[in-house]
């Protein structure tokens, strides 16, 4: 779900999900925790993704059409990742290598 990869000091995360690598619970619990892991040393951290999305952003299908997703936990799994990835504490950039909508 989540391919880790070092180049030197960088660290490069590669969302691996699906087609698209739409943000669903999975893919938002994957990125947290590895974020979380990574940020203790906080090497400098490029984010991107597998095929041709970045990522298509909130899955709304999964959220919408899987009667047991419950919405609030997945906002707040949301909350949680940008929270994560915008107060990591090393240098961080996406390489964002295609599609990037809704949330993405």
């Amino acid at each position: 779900m989540i391919e880790r990869e070092t180049s030197g000091q960088v660290v490069v995360l590669r969302m691996a999900h699906g087609k698209v690598n739409a943000l669903d619970l999975d893919l938002l619990t994957a990125l947290t925790g590895t974020l979380d892991e990574l940020a203790a040393d906080g090497p400098p951290l490029v984010l991107t993704g597998r095929g041709t999305a970045f990522s298509a952003g909130v899955d709304l299908r999964r959220i919408v059409g899987e009667p047991r997703q419950d919405p609030d936990a997945y906002l707040r799994a949301l909350a949680r990742t940008f929270r994560t990835l915008f107060g990591y504490p090393g240098p961080t950039v996406a390489a964002v290598n295609g599609h990037a909508i809704a949330g993405g």
